[in-house]
């Protein structure tokens, strides 16, 4: 049934008046008087002077479709009427809206409100929602709108001019209402807005950040993917009704759904699996053990504000975090260690629950005056001289009697295989083995309980000739890097098992059975820029970003690994990124946090989502039989992908896994209809099994049927990111 739409003309005085189409969704079906239609009043933009209600039609339509009510509103413009007359317009708007008190509304008793506006529109969804009560508004969203003025101003005056003919008016602007008790708000905005500046939304960012404010969310995106210019909405719509651009709505709806405790990511499900609600996650303080580690890399770079992670870190859950210990930045004045810089990194962490480990490294200045950059990243100290070996030593050796009990384990310096990291000569396995051996022997002469690592990004044989001259006895445990797309795929073997298994064997077969494999570091960047290193069909992408991190935990968890360190916190947009032998003026965005605004992106939440369910203890479950077998509507012009299984238990309690191996380039839509079979000793682990979707934490209620020693499962989603299935009872439900 169409949506029925109400058009409308209410004067609250002769200083007010508001022109409106109200969008009511088929309500049969519904219980109106329950509350739960969400309601979102919607504001368009012009610079205060131009368009109408009719070019938000196109979103009033997605969100009636979704079962929103919608009030797409039309205001005074100026210069005719100037400030405050538009924003007064939206205030009447919205608590009309709120009252239920326009036509149509007579039987809805839901109250609470969305504000979404677009461009100046932004600004006024701000302005709106900021001054209406707090228990008024579930959120704020503001795409590619003005959020502070000054930056603004000074390119488009005569946009001011218009609204306020005597000047700049702070009280006209978001930044004057910032306060604790703020709803939660999303801007979103391209980086390199040709119209509003991105200057105008992050100068709000940075007050509410700095005030300790946490509840402004983002989606900022680049336009060399997505168009030229102020671009919000799809290029072939703009002569009809506008759409937003598909990751912007997505973005949106995801933001308006976790306030809702609604469904984030639609999965083709049968009709009578039912949505339960969202999964519970937990802080780092509230989790015993978990696998997952977040890299906290840069900081001897200063490369990132340590202090807006902390607490984003540990609300997500991680137990580890791997530090760069930074001998240039330790020692600044040759014989003179300060590790204070260091202290408060690892004091803050520790105080949330998050356990350091050091990855130590690179050269200093003091002793390579001739190294590249202004941090000799990547410089090794045993080509600078007897000085500088014996400064590395003293290093070392000072480093681990710091931090002794604080600090468990120390990785020797970072991906020697690769000539930006092994400076001034080309990377060397069995020169890096002398380096670990001396670095080594001197932190456990002062600390005989620490335990030591090495690394290697990716070269095999590199880690062959490494073993045959390491003294393995003094090692632990030793990282692999992997940037590996698919996941699943190994460097230079069929498949990433094989390539640990590889590694494995060369450690055991030069007495070195015991050391553990680590995922030091992996990770995929949300965006990366032309010529990147590593191959990309789609150059932007939160969603890809983190689905391969779900993978990759998964694979790594299934092999059993220690440690999965994911690379890494914050995007790295604030300076120029330094290697041994070049800078990336701008790097690839690999953090879970936004570089410019420390909010959290898609990985934050799917890596809180994996945290949650390997937490205290689960493991996996070896050679378990998992057969799956596809629909007949299966795609004929889509290659059937493999699919991978991984069976885990806690106590007795077991949780299956699986995924499509298609690319998470190709962000594929979800395949209905796939039938799951599980080799299985009895059906107790299975009662009341829900599906998880570890990309949004959705759940919902499934079946299974039960055939002697087979547990099937019909008419699931395929997607290609991990699904899990397991009992209810098994995770912590929220609910709305």
């Amino acid at each position: 049934m169409s949506p029925k739409i109400m058009t409308g003309y209410y004067k609250e005085n002769k200083d007010s008046s508001c022109l409106y189409n109200l969008f009511l969704p088929d309500l049969s079906g519904l219980d109106s008087s329950s509350g739960e239609i969400p309601k979102i009043l919607l504001i368009h933009g012009g610079g205060w002077t131009a368009m109408d209600r009719t070019a938000m039609d196109g979103i009033a339509g997605m969100f009636v479709q979704k079962g929103f009510i919608v009030c797409n509103i039309e205001y005074r413009l100026a210069p005719v009427y100037p400030w405050p007359a538009c924003g007064d317009d939206c205030l009447m708007a919205a608590q009309r809206f709120i009252d239920n008190s326009l036509p149509g509304l007579e039987n809805i008793s839901a109250h609470k409100i969305f504000i979404l506006g677009a461009s100046s529109g932004g600004h006024l969804a701000l302005m709106t929602g900021l001054r209406l009560p707090r228990n008024d508004v579930h959120g704020i969203i503001s795409i590619s709108g003005i959020a502070d003025p000054w930056r603004d101003s000074e390119l488009n005056p005569n946009r001011y001019k218009a609204l306020l003919p005597d000047g700049i008016d702070p009280e006209a602007f978001p930044g004057a209402f910032i306060n604790p008790d703020m709803p939660p708000i999303l801007l979103t905005h391209q980086y390199h807005d040709t119209v509003v500046p991105i200057d105008s939304p992050l100068a709000f960012i940075r007050q509410a950040r700095d005030a300790g404010i946490r509840s402004v969310d983002t989606y900022f995106y680049d336009m060399q993917r997505q168009g030229e210019g102020h671009a919000i909405w799809q290029p072939e719509f703009l002569e009809k009704k506008r759409i937003l651009y598909p990751d912007i709505e997505q973005a949106v709806l995801r933001f308006i759904n976790r306030i809702l405790k609604k469904q984030q990511i639609p999965l083709p499900l049968p009709h009578e699996a039912r949505y339960l609600g969202t999964l519970k996650t937990f802080s780092s303080k509230e989790i015993h053990s978990s696998p997952v580690s977040i890299g906290f890399e840069g900081l001897d770079r200063d490369l990132f504000h340590p202090e807006y992670c902390y607490d984003r870190l540990a609300e997500a859950g991680f137990k580890h975090a791997r530090v760069q210990t930074g001998w240039c930045k330790c020692e600044k004045v040759k014989g003179t260690l300060d590790f204070s810089w260091l202290d408060c990194i690892v004091d803050n962490l520790l105080a949330r629950g998050i356990q350091p480990w050091f990855n130590v490294g690179f050269g200093n200045k003091l002793y390579m005056p001739d190294a590249y950059g202004e941090t000799a990243v990547g410089h090794v100290p045993l080509y600078y001289g007897e000085e500088a070996l014996e400064a590395w030593k003293k290093f070392v050796r000072e480093l681990a009697l710091h931090y002794k009990g604080r600090i468990t384990h120390f990785e020797i310096w970072n991906e020697p295989d690769i000539p930006a990291f092994w400076q001034p000569r080309q990377p060397d396995a069995a020169e890096y083995a002398r380096l670990c051996d001396l670095t080594i022997r001197e932190i456990k002469a002062v600390y005989p309980e620490a335990h030591c690592g090495g690394v290697v990004a990716s070269w095999k044989d590199f880690v062959k000739i490494f073993a045959e001259h390491c003294d393995l006895k003094q090692l632990d445990f030793y990282s692999v890097h992997t940037y590996l797309l698919p996941p699943e795929s190994g460097y230079g073997s069929s498949s990433w098992d094989e390539y640990i298994h590889t590694i494995q064997g060369y450690f055991a077969g030069n007495g070195g059975s015991h050391i553990q494999i680590w995922q030091g570091e992996a990770g995929l960047a949300s965006w990366a820029p032309e010529h990147y290193w590593m191959v990309r069909r789609v150059r932007e992408s939160q969603r890809n970003q983190a689905v391969w991190i779900l993978r990759r935990i998964l694979l790594d968890q299934s092999l059993n690994m220690p440690v999965t360190s994911i690379y890494q916190t914050v995007d790295m947009m604030e300076k120029s990124y330094q290697m041994g032998n070049s800078t990336q003026n701008r790097p690839a965005l690999q953090g879970i946090l936004n570089g410019l605004t420390y909010s959290p992106k898609m990985s934050f939440y799917a890596l809180a989502n994996a945290i949650s369910i390997f937490r205290d203890g689960i493991h996996p479950v070896p050679e378990a039989e998992i057969a799956f077998h596809m629909a007949s509507s299966y795609p004929v012009d889509r290659a059937v992908p493999p699919i991978y299984g991984k069976l885990f238990q806690k106590n007795k309690e077991k949780f299956l896994f699986y995924w499509s191996g298609s690319d998470p380039e190709s962000a594929e839509d979800p395949v209905p209809g796939m039938r799951l079979q599980l080799k299985e000793g009895s059906p107790d682990s299975w009662k009341n099994p829900v599906l998880v979707n570890l990309l949004s934490g959705d759940i919902f209620s499934i079946h299974s049927e039960w055939n002697g020693s087979v547990l099937e499962f019909k008419n699931l989603p395929l997607t290609d990111y991990p699904l899990m299935i397991c009992k209810q009872e098994s995770v912590s439900i929220l609910t709305a």
